[in-house]
């Protein structure tokens, strides 16, 4: 079973790469909708960046600083279902994507 995880894991990591050189996305944000966490894929590393949650009346609901990577986890389960906007941020590079919380 861990080997069948792993496996399936390694194909939607490529699946994202593919996607996000391929089309030349800045981010992609799976699963969406989402139930109790989604992950943002960059097309390239950042370092010190932080991410907000903001739900559709323009709050920040969840703020991470210091992050470092391309690939982050958002947990959702907290927050009730709704629209809410990524914003990926490192120095005066900023990347925003849309993810639906059911």
């Amino acid at each position: 079973m861990i080997h069948q995880q792993k496996c399936v894991s390694y194909f939607f990591t490529s699946l994202v790469h593919f996607l996000l050189k391929t089309y030349n996305l800045p981010l992609i944000i799976f699963p969406n909708p989402a139930h109790q966490s989604a992950v943002i894929s960059l097309q390239s590393s950042v370092n010190s960046a932080s991410i907000k949650l903001i739900n559709i009346t323009g709050q920040t609901v969840m703020e991470k600083q210091n992050q470092s990577g391309n690939q982050f986890n958002i947990d959702l389960s907290t927050q009730p279902q709704g629209i809410y906007f990524i914003e990926v941020k490192e120095n005066e590079k900023v990347w925003r994507g849309k993810v639906v919380k059911e």
